[in-house]
């Protein structure tokens, strides 16, 4: 929110109309689900966002998740675990079996896109058709015949048949919701980093994506995994030389919230007194070292390093 604030500002500053400011969506669909009405209200009074589900105690008793691994991609992993075991009945419904599906009481297999007949909105919001190339595998079914069998089996029908009468549905359903407001108004943000370094964690962690990857799911890929099938740590070649550590050897990484093992990679690209990281891989647990961030902010933690030699963990 404060990056869109900042960069709405700035629009605004140099005398830009509104529609110069583009956003586009993260992931496939989270557009589609946007003007299909599913979406956040900044002014919410009742109900439970996602921080409230997860992160605070005893706030959920019961939780049904559809194609999200909070326990590989969320922040402060150790939290989320905590809370999905802790939970009386998890639901997951995904295409293949997650972290956060090890922990589900009740597992719905969905078929994958090359699996099902349908349509992805991309990140410009427009419609791409999908048609099904091969058979879903088991029991796994397109997410809407999970969903209607769940409501039949509840005795609700939800009227939905087949595909053609969802598209019906959502054709005369969906907003275009790109109203422009008549008024122009600064929002001030203020920046402040979510953690500094100190003589304990002199370091800056930043995380980003690799090249070849995209979420979790492509680790699954094997031509992927020849290119890139592991985590590590990039630093720089001083403070390599400082922490006594060697390109291509196991380093323990330690933040304030939990510690990890990972190879490292000294790089002439980073600059000293940071190292990066990727979010990719779930058995790296790096947001086992993270905290999350309300704003949106992006994820960076103080750490430190030491070498992992004659570690028996590494």
């Amino acid at each position: 929110m404060d990056t869109v604030s900042a960069a709405a500002n700035l629009i605004i500053l140099i005398g830009e109309e509104p529609d110069a400011l583009q956003i586009p969506a993260e992931y496939a669909n989270t557009h589609g689900l946007y003007r299909m009405g599913v979406r956040p209200d900044i002014m919410q009074t009742e109900g439970k966002n996602i921080y409230d589900m997860l992160y605070e105690d005893g706030a959920v008793n019961a939780l049904y998740i559809m194609g999200e691994d909070p326990v590989s991609i969320f922040p402060d992993s150790s939290k989320i675990t905590g809370t999905l075991k802790s939970l009386k009945f998890l639901v997951v419904q995904d295409i293949a079996m997650t972290e956060t599906a090890k922990l589900a009481h009740v597992i719905l297999p969905a078929s994958g896109w090359a699996e099902k007949d349908g349509t992805f909105i991309n990140a410009e919001g427009i419609a791409q058709k999908l048609q099904k190339i091969v058979d879903a595998p088991g029991q796994s079914l397109p997410d809407w015949r999970i969903l209607r069998n769940l409501s039949l089996s509840f005795g609700a029908d939800i009227a939905a048949r087949d595909l053609e009468s969802i598209t019906y549905e959502i054709n005369n359903t969906i907003k275009d919701n790109r109203e422009v407001p008549g008024k122009k108004a600064f929002n001030p943000v203020a920046y402040s980093a979510a953690e500094g370094p100190d003589p304990e964690y002199p370091l800056l962690l930043v995380t980003r994506d690799v090249l070849q990857h995209s979420g979790t799911i492509s680790t699954r890929s094997k031509a992927l995994d020849l290119v890139a099938s592991e985590p590590f740590l990039e630093l720089s070649e001083d403070d390599a030389e400082k922490f006594g550590i060697s390109d291509n050897s196991y380093v323990r990484l330690t933040s304030r919230r939990g510690a990890v093992y990972l190879k490292a990679k000294i790089s002439d690209t980073v600059e000293s007194g940071t190292v990066f990281t990727s979010l990719h891989f779930p058995y790296g647990r790096i947001n086992a070292l993270t905290r999350p961030s309300r704003n949106g902010g992006a994820i960076i933690e103080a750490v430190t390093i030491e070498s992992a030699k004659g570690d028996s963990r590494a």
